[in-house]
């Protein structure tokens, strides 16, 4: 299944992505539950589009302009991995800053 490789693109029964020769870039990736994790990225338009399954099974999809994005910051290297619990904790963060803002 998928949709098939465009210009640039790749596929396979779990995963596809492609790029447009504008830059403009699709991922996705199905895991085995069907649950689908994913974005589109406009270099045009200068949004992203996030695309995963929530816990309910349905779709849902988010899109940010690229500017209401905080600037990256160095990363810190600590010397340890961080954890599963960590890196949830983290996204939680994230996505609670963006429903702050009215972006989420």
């Amino acid at each position: 299944g998928g949709p098939p490789p465009g210009p640039g693109g790749r596929s396979s029964p779990s995963s596809w992505a492609g790029e447009d020769a504008n830059g403009r870039s699709f991922n996705y990736i199905r895991g085995q539950g069907g649950n689908v994790v994913g974005s589109v990225v406009d270099v045009v338009a200068n949004e992203v589009a996030s695309i995963w399954t929530d816990a309910d099974g349905n779709t849902k999809s988010t899109i940010v302009r690229t500017n209401d994005y905080p600037d990256e910051a160095d990363p810190v290297d600590n010397g340890e991995q961080d954890s599963e619990e960590t890196i949830r904790e983290r996204r939680l963060e994230a996505e609670a800053e963006m429903e702050r803002r009215g972006r989420a």
